[in-house]
């Protein structure tokens, strides 16, 4: 996985609601 697109997930789930990343 790209960091760039984790680090985009990351940042659209805290945005939207907020959910443990493993």
């Amino acid at each position: 996985e790209c960091l760039n697109e984790v680090l985009k997930d990351m940042d659209k789930d805290i945005s939207g609601s907020v959910r443990e990343v493993v």
